[in-house]
């Protein structure tokens, strides 16, 4: 059960778009999904290096084992801090969100 899937190239950005907003606003959402934000990790010289979502609740044993952020780098961007620089913005960005503890999973 995971949320958007980071894809290189969509076919209709726009679309593609629209679907991240509506889940960060838990619209349309399928059944057992909670609302999810994602930010993307942008280098002006290589695009779009990683992205994190910050499930806005946990609660359920499926999402228990996803805890609240998952977050991917680019492999050709891989050990060189993005990784560390995307959990340190998602633990702000759940913090705003009222996020006060967050489960961290790794799989």
């Amino acid at each position: 059960m995971s949320h958007m899937k980071f894809i290189k190239k969509p076919k209709n950005f726009e679309k593609y778009l629209q679907n991240i907003i509506n889940e960060s606003r838990g619209i349309n959402l399928p059944a057992g999904w909670v609302p999810c934000s994602s930010f993307w990790l942008i280098n002006e010289y290589e695009g779009v290096v990683g992205v994190i979502r910050i499930r806005h609740r946990v609660g359920n044993d499926c999402l228990m084992k996803l805890g609240h952020i998952g977050y991917e780098v680019k492999s050709t961007c891989r050990n060189k801090g993005y990784g560390t620089k995307l959990l340190e913005f998602g633990l702000v960005g759940a913090h705003k969100l009222g996020i006060r503890k967050v489960l961290l999973t790794c799989d």
